[in-house]
């Protein structure tokens, strides 16, 4: 889980979350599932500007090794004001 904050203040034009995640997972704002991502080797982005609220956010990422062997998970969030 990891937590952000949009500033009330400002406008926000856009914001975007991508993940890739070996090998499958699930990707949750604020409680509520926005999607999921079926392979490593594609991952997923998901506009997420009209799901954000002012303040505090919270991302979470669930994701599953279906495989033996390490798995690993990255994302990435882009805030545009």
């Amino acid at each position: 889980r990891k937590t952000f904050s949009i500033d009330p203040a400002r406008t926000v034009s856009k914001v975007v979350f991508g993940y890739t995640v070996d090998d499958k997972g699930k990707f949750y704002l604020n409680g509520e599932l926005v999607g999921e991502s079926e392979t490593w080797q594609s991952g997923a982005a998901f506009d997420i500007t009209d799901r954000v609220v002012a303040g505090e956010n919270t991302i979470a990422l669930d994701g599953h090794n279906t495989s033996l062997g390490y798995g690993g998970l990255i994302g990435r969030l882009r805030i545009e004001y």
